[in-house]
């Protein structure tokens, strides 16, 4: 890396918290950053040991220096986005230190992997992940776009710009991927309905005869729900008695709750962010192991009882009484059989997974649910799409299609469940009053009107 971009980053980092912090980086080239940090007190915990919060300082530093530096031709900076921190160890002294290396990287984000530990040591004391997305100047300027005509930013724009609105290739990714989502859950249904297998009352179809290379799996239309709107109708919020799924070791089901949300805002307002909220459960755990057999125990010889000493008689020296009983040697106690190992204590955590698929509008997400317990875990899901991207405005009356997707899949010896519980909607609109039409012009007969005389009457 040029010593003049060196420069440039130190002289950006001293006023703000990595210089407040004392951190001090080394060798900075594409893919690679040294860091470092002396322990001193306003890094410490109040309990005595170095505060987590420093230790991801140092390690987020490193790996913003290096998106900087490893950014693409045409990006201008980027953003964390997300970040993740394993700790396996602390200390209260010393120097700590930071390698950042680059895992991944995009045109859109950047990947990167940081280790901390302290210095002269091999063993981490934190191990460190954050996804890094770049920044171009067509966001800056799509979000600029937004700004409120006295010329402050309206509250949408740091949302936009960090869901990639301006960005042609993005947006073109989602649409696409939105539109097939779409019209392939739409299919679904639709053969579901009217034209495929026969449906139970509840809308769960009867599984399909393995007759050819694939066998259909399990889908349900999920109906029963209810509905409650909030906040003058920007919040809706869906509760599910029965969206649930069941799968055993090597079966995968889905189900799907559709709708079409219509929105009700102010005539001079239009809509700019849809997100929606999803509460559920999921499970997955393996079958406890089978206890090993009882082991037989050995039978104990029975040990017959000493005769009773008989009357000596006297013998010559040297030669043993004639009816003098042998002393016999003592009994060797049976050995027990070890027992048996305990089983292993609480649930097994199995490999299955939930697939949570949310399309709103033309945009499509996808999140993964596992059981790291096998006692099972609650979940939540929050996204956002932009509205700003239809061909028209999104105002009073306007409607959004909304679906929500659970999949469930059993792992290889495992049995799964997952639930959803609800799903709420938000509205988020800024002001945005229409133009008024321009005024027809009014039908002449091709007779001009004179205008009138300055005075007297008119002929």
């Amino acid at each position: 890396m040029p010593a003049k971009e060196t420069d440039t980053l130190d002289q950006r980092f001293a006023p703000s918290l990595p210089g407040l912090l004392g951190l001090e980086f080394g060798e900075s080239r594409a893919g690679y950053v040294y860091g470092r940090m002396e322990i001193k007190p306003h890094h410490m915990a109040p309990n005595g040991f170095l505060h987590a919060a420093s230790v991801i300082a140092l390690a987020d530093s490193a790996c913003g220096r290096g998106a900087f530096i490893s950014r693409p031709a045409g990006a201008t900076g980027f953003t964390t986005i997300e970040l993740k921190t394993n700790f396996l160890g602390t200390t209260a002294e010393g120097v700590i230190e930071a390698e950042a290396r680059l895992v991944h990287g995009g045109r859109l984000t950047q990947v990167w992997d940081a280790q901390v530990r302290r210095v002269g040591e091999t063993r981490p004391l934190a191990l460190f992940r954050c996804t890094q997305m770049m920044l171009y100047p067509k966001k800056a300027a799509a979000a600029s776009q937004l700004a409120s005509p006295g010329g402050a930013p309206v509250w949408s724009a740091p949302i936009l710009q960090t869901l990639g609105i301006g960005d042609p290739a993005m947006n073109r990714t989602l649409v696409i991927g939105g539109v097939v989502a779409v019209a392939a859950l739409l299919g679904l249904a639709a053969w579901l309905l009217w034209g495929g297998k026969p449906t139970t009352p509840t809308g769960v179809a009867q599984p399909g005869v393995e007759g050819g290379p694939i066998a259909l799996n399990l889908v349900t239309v999920v109906t029963d729900h209810a509905a409650n709107e909030a906040d003058e109708g920007r919040k809706l919020n869906v509760s599910f008695p029965n969206f649930e799924l069941a799968a055993k070791s090597g079966q995968t089901t889905s189900a799907v709750f559709s709708t079409t949300w219509r929105l009700k805002l102010g005539p001079d307002e239009r809509a700019v962010v849809a997100a929606a909220k999803i509460t559920g459960f999921m499970k997955s755990a393996e079958p406890a192991p089978a206890a090993p057999p009882p082991t037989a125990e050995p039978a104990v010889a029975s040990t017959p009882a000493p005769a009773p000493p008989a009357e000596s008689t006297p013998a010559t020296e040297g030669a043993p009484a004639e009816g003098t009983a042998t002393a016999q040697p003592p009994a060797t106690p049976p050995t027990e059989p070890a027992p048996p190992p305990p089983p292993p204590a609480g649930p097994i955590a199995g490999d299955g997974v939930a697939r949570v698929v949310v399309t709103i509008g033309n945009e499509t997400f996808v999140t993964e649910w596992m059981d790291a317990t096998g006692e099972g875990a609650s979940h939540r899901v929050a996204k956002a799409a932009a509205l700003t991207e239809s061909p028209i405005d999104m105002r009073n009356g306007s409607t959004i299609p909304v679906s929500v997707t659970l999949e469930l899949s059993g792992g290889h010896e495992a049995e799964a469940t997952a639930k959803i519980n609800s799903l709420e909607l938000q509205l988020f609109a800024e002001r945005a009053p229409q133009s008024a039409p321009p005024a027809e012009p009014a039908p002449s007969d091709g007779t001009a009107t004179p205008p009138p005389s300055s005075g007297g009457t008119t002929p």
